[in-house]
């Protein structure tokens, strides 16, 4: 039925009563005629076209179809025949088998078997490999179509002191002319983004020369890329419409959501003077930070020159300059030690724990010894009075069970 249902010339379908009847046939066989029709089968599988593939297909299927599993040295021999006649897997197969012939030793049915896995996925990595490279050489070829694997990124260039920063991460420079610095090396030979499209608000948008700068007042740049320090520039020369007054939010006194204008053309969102924060490590209140508390101590001056001896001092006293020990602190004023120091802030000591009386210590005074031995002659007494009341409870139940007449009438019963 299979083999019918795969030819390659006249494939076709049993129908349901064909299928029933051979079926039938089938059971009438004996076990010797199905066992020769497997190895029939067997015999029958070829190497067609150097295809390793289908044949392991075939393969495998009669195997799994066979009545009786054959013996091993039957499929060593039949399957070693069959992919040797593979010429692609002739190299492979006589590298490997070399060894065992110096060493006369047997080419197994499990040998053969495992080679062949072996050599399909050298093969599959192989042909794997030679697609990504065809992939990337037809990627550089001009007019070449989109390929499936992206081009290879070459070394990006790198910044070196005097170029141009604004032009090696954009691809532009505001002010190109008078610029003074190298425009040679960049990330984006093309400009960054796609021309033709801006972000912004303003009548011509992706032209570059019709944009307006909000700080000096100039076309052909952005307020972002303006290299105008001056404040005059930035108050004389900003246009009075209502886009360049953008609106934020902001927390006012009772932390309430309110509407302020920010003197710079972006959106953004920021806290008032007195919005709800973190609070103070000082004083506790939330209306400013630790570093602007008033209450903060003041700074040990003395520290300076010399390692501040005020016992209990509780003013500030400020570390060693990180970058004086680097060697690059400049500061005439720094607030920092320009010296080394071990000084540190003394503490208050802890109270000491309690400890039980050792060996060594003092013996106690005579009245802690009459106090001590009262308290005990106390508790001895309490003790031996709750004895008692036990006693005389359970000695009252024994009497009234065991004080019997001779009639065997109890004494409560009298």
């Amino acid at each position: 039925m299979r083999k019918v249902e795969h030819d390659e010339d006249d494939p076709r379908m049993f129908p349901g009563s064909e299928v029933f009847w051979r079926m039938l046939e089938e059971m009438k066989r004996t076990m010797p005629e199905r066992i020769a029709t497997s190895y029939r089968d067997i015999l029958h599988v070829k190497m067609i076209h150097n295809d390793m593939r289908k044949f392991l297909e075939q393969w495998t299927r009669v195997l799994e179809d066979a009545v009786e599993e054959p013996p091993e040295s039957l499929l060593a021999t039949l399957f070693i025949e069959q992919i040797e006649q593979c010429e692609p897997f002739q190299e492979h197969w006589t590298h490997v088998t070399t060894p065992l012939i110096v060493k006369n030793q047997e080419r197994t049915y499990k040998f053969a078997m495992d080679e062949v896995t072996i050599w399909q996925a050298q093969e599959k990595a192989k042909a794997r490999a030679h697609s990504i490279k065809q992939s990337n050489e037809s990627a550089w070829n001009q007019g070449a179509p989109s390929p499936k694997w992206a081009a290879p990124a070459g070394t990006p260039p790198k910044f070196v002191k005097g170029d141009c920063s604004q032009y090696f991460h954009k691809g532009k420079c505001s002010d190109y002319e008078n610029c003074g610095k190298n425009h040679e090396r960049t990330l984006h030979p093309g400009g960054k983004g796609k021309k033709g499209k801006g972000k912004g608000k303003g009548d011509g948008k992706g032209k570059e020369n019709d944009i307006v700068c909000h700080k000096c007042g100039k076309k052909g740049h952005k307020a972002s890329e303006c290299r105008s320090t001056s404040q005059e520039s930035r108050t004389s020369n900003r246009p009075s419409s209502r886009d360049s007054q953008s609106k934020g939010k902001g927390k006012g006194e009772k932390g309430k959501k309110g509407r302020s204008q920010s003197q710079d053309s972006n959106k953004g969102k920021g806290k008032g003077e007195k919005g709800k924060g973190k609070k103070c490590k000082i004083c506790g209140r939330e209306n400013h930070v630790t570093a602007d508390c008033r209450d903060k101590p003041p700074v040990c001056q003395g520290h300076y020159k010399t390692d501040c001896k005020t016992p209990n001092c509780k003013k500030y006293h400020p570390p060693v300059c990180y970058y004086w020990e680097k060697g690059t602190c400049q500061k005439a004023d720094c607030l920092f030690l320009h010296r080394t120091t071990k000084w540190v802030n003394a503490k208050p000591a802890a109270p000491a724990p309690f400890e039980k009386a050792r060996p060594d210590s003092p013996a106690p005074t005579k009245a802690q010894q009459e106090a001590k031995e009262k308290k005990a002659a106390a508790n001895k007494e309490k003790r031996a009075a709750s004895k008692a009341r036990k006693k005389a409870a359970t000695g009252a139940v024994a009497i009234a069970m065991t004080d019997a007449t001779p009639d065997g009438a109890s004494p409560l019963n009298r």
